[in-house]
């Protein structure tokens, strides 16, 4: 304390007197008056924890202790600072793509931390990768797609378009993030999308835009509910309805300037064969003649009253009418056909209620193709005619026990114009439209029709109608 005085400053210490045996604090500084120190000495209260032979090897113990300490740390301090600027630097190269190599060894958990966070990010890389590649494909399809398709979120806005969307709507510019209905002036369109997002449902729709017609469908995205956006893909069909026109018109033509011939044809054959006189090959030859005219007359029959149908020229209006009655009509009108070719023609019901609702002479059509049908392919055994009640439905079949149809076959014998064999359509005659016509009437009708098949052993054909509740 005495140095610090001299030196121009104030110095205290803490020891303990020898010369009285009592600790002491002692304090020195200089004189403000002139040169000289002061120096004072304050006894404390005895301190009995330590003596003062303990004191100074204690300090040093504690000095070396400290100095040891620091020897320790430094290297695993030095070492966990250096790992975690590498472990640092690593991840931040993680998040610019980057796959980094840390290099720590240790087997301590910052090391298993290191070598979790290098699986992950080589993972990661992986996963972007795959991320990235299909996306590069997405986009590859997309554009050389000839539909139309466009991408909404969940709230509507536009995601993405393909070249074709853009191409057949004429649409220029940036789209994200705006409405379609501010692209496609059609309301349609936008309640289309908005359904299907609304409702969780796909969606189909045809309608016109401007000159164009097109057949959009709407599909909500991952099935999810609220969906994460919908998908919508546009058909231009133009060409197509416009093709369907045409055919239909023709269709239509053809069939009306046939029907006049063949009905003068048929008519003439059936006043010959009334004529006595005629020889058997006469009477072959004019019976031949009646069959085709009328073979052919039927198909003609069928081509106009389908086109009809198509156009809706011919409305289908339905009433309240009895089964039974209808099947005992039908019964009558083809049981000599059936008994001239020696073949069994049953009818049979399970109904709960005999009413229905439909129009009775498209139904009526509908009995005469599928009997006229059976009657064709069928040379022994029988035809049966059975309804049943199913639920809210009467279910009607026509079995036979003919020739049957090929199982590669049976998924198409409802298309128009599809025959199953040109020989066995030779042989028999039509033009394969009196299927095509039954199902056209009864999707009228609201009900489906679809058939049965085992070759060698013959044909079910069945179609559901609604039944009509009794009150």
């Amino acid at each position: 304390e005495v140095i610090a005085a001299v030196k121009g400053g104030t110095g205290s210490r803490f020891r303990y007197s020898t010369s009285i045996g009592r600790w002491l604090l002692y304090a020195a500084a200089p004189l403000e008056s002139g040169p000289g120190i002061i120096r004072l000495a304050i006894e404390l209260p005895p301190d009995p924890w330590i003596s003062p032979e303990l004191l100074s090897p204690l300090l040093g113990l504690l000095g070396a202790l400290l100095l040891l300490t620091l020897v320790l740390l430094i290297p695993p301090v030095y070492g966990f600072s250096k790992a975690k600027r590498e472990l640092t630097a690593a991840l931040t190269g993680i998040t610019q793509g980057a796959v980094p190599s840390i290099p720590i060894a240790s087997d301590e958990e910052l090391g298993q931390v290191a070598r979790a966070t290098e699986a992950a990010s080589r993972a990661i890389s992986q996963r972007i990768g795959d991320l990235e590649s299909e996306r590069n494909h997405l986009v590859t399809v997309l554009s050389s797609m000839s539909e139309a398709v466009l991408v909404t979120d969940s709230h509507g806005r536009i995601l993405k378009v393909n070249p074709a969307f853009r191409q057949i709507f004429g649409i220029r510019g940036d789209v994200e993030g705006r409405r379609p209905l501010e692209l496609v002036r059609n309301p349609e369109i936008q309640q289309g999308l908005d359904a299907a997002l609304q409702q969780n449902q796909a969606r189909e729709l045809e309608t016109r835009i401007g000159e164009k017609t097109v057949l959009a469908r709407f599909s909500p995205i991952n099935g999810e509910r609220p969906p994460s956006g919908v998908v919508a893909v546009v058909h231009d069909i133009t060409r197509l309805r416009s093709l369907e026109s045409v055919r239909r018109d023709f269709v239509s033509n053809v069939s009306h300037e046939l029907k006049t011939p063949l009905t003068s044809i048929e008519g003439y054959s059936e006043t010959l064969l009334s004529e006595e006189g005629l020889t058997s090959t006469q009477r072959s030859f004019l019976e031949k003649v009646h069959r085709h005219a009328r073979s052919l007359s039927q198909v003609v029959d069928d081509l106009f009253k389908l086109v009809q149908l198509e156009t809706n020229a011919e409305p289908l209006t339905r009433t309240e009418m009895s089964m039974q009655i209808l099947m005992t009509d039908v019964e009558k009108e083809f049981g000599s056909r059936y008994s001239a070719k020696r073949i069994q023609l049953e009818f049979e019901s399970h109904l709960t209620s005999d009413c229905i609702l439909g129009s009775e002479p498209h139904l009526r059509r509908v009995f005469a193709n599928l009997l006229e049908n059976a009657l064709k392919h069928t040379e022994t055994g029988m035809v049966r005619v059975a309804a049943r009640s199913v639920g809210q439905d009467v279910v009607v079949s026509v079995s036979d026990t003919g020739i049957g149809i090929p199982h590669e076959d049976l998924g198409r014998i409802f298309e128009r114009f599809y025959r199953v064999s040109k020989d066995r359509s030779r042989e028999s005659g039509g033009a394969g439209v009196g299927l095509a016509l039954v199902k056209h009437i009864v999707q009228l009708h609201g009900g489906r029709v679809w058939a049965e098949s085992e070759v060698g052993r013959g044909t079910k054909v069945s179609f559901t109608l609604p039944q009509q509740s009794e009150s």
